[in-house]
């Protein structure tokens, strides 16, 4: 959950900020982010970083709001394993759907 103003930009910003320091110069690109039915926010971005032993990491992440409540869905791989993954990754993504549950 995020307090005070529920607003997902300044979220996602700390997340990416996180990543600039723990990771090896990422490249992050913001994509368009897919429909997510319930969803008042959504931001979609893709990360690029190198392993020591020259690996190229890839890092797509997709953020959703609703009221203050944020949800993600992560997908890392071998970027060059990205392009046999993406379909079965997007089917996953098309059926989601963002519902917050208000406690009984």
């Amino acid at each position: 959950m995020i307090g005070g103003n529920p607003v997902l930009g300044p979220f996602v910003e700390s997340q990416l900020s996180m990543l600039r320091e723990y990771l090896r110069e990422p490249k992050i690109e913001a994509v368009v982010p897919p429909a997510i039915p319930g969803a008042e926010e959504k931001a979609s971005v893709d990360v690029r970083y190198s392993t020591k032993d020259g690996q190229i990491i890839f890092y797509r992440r997709l953020y959703a709001r609703s009221g203050n409540t944020v949800g993600t869905i992560t997908l890392m791989t071998l970027e060059k394993e990205f392009a046999s993954i993406a379909p079965a990754f997007d089917a996953i993504v098309a059926g989601t759907s963002f519902q917050v549950k208000t406690p009984a």
